[in-house]
């Protein structure tokens, strides 16, 4: 989630810009944060964010965030799921940077 691996690892790419996404789950049990809970919705936010960046014609997200805000005012962000619950509902922010891979080039025939 942070720059194209694999097959596109070294393909070039255009920055389109960023996109953002929330999700939103019900703690009202004992037992309503868990490592596991967050992770999944943030998974799920990462899916949003995907989602987000086709309605624009991305092909891919990079550099995606857990974005947590702070009382202070301060905003943080982490590469891990980060989520805050307020006892009633859990929640996850998160934002991507949306790519569009550029066409690849075709090998120039030698002597042309």
């Amino acid at each position: 989630m942070e720059l194209p691996t694999g097959k596109d690892e070294n393909r070039p790419y255009e920055v389109m810009g960023w996109v953002r996404a929330k999700a939103y789950w019900p703690t009202t049990d004992q037992d309503g944060y868990s490592e596991g809970l967050c992770r999944n919705y943030f998974n799920k936010g990462a899916r949003q964010l995907l989602r987000e960046a086709r309605k624009v014609g991305a092909d891919a997200v990079i550099q995606v965030r857990s974005v947590v805000f702070m009382l202070d005012g301060k905003v943080e962000e982490f590469p891990r799921a980060e989520c805050s619950d307020d006892g009633i509902e859990g929640e996850v922010l998160s934002r991507g940077i949306a790519i569009r891979y550029k066409p690849l080039q075709k090998p120039r025939a030698a002597g042309r």
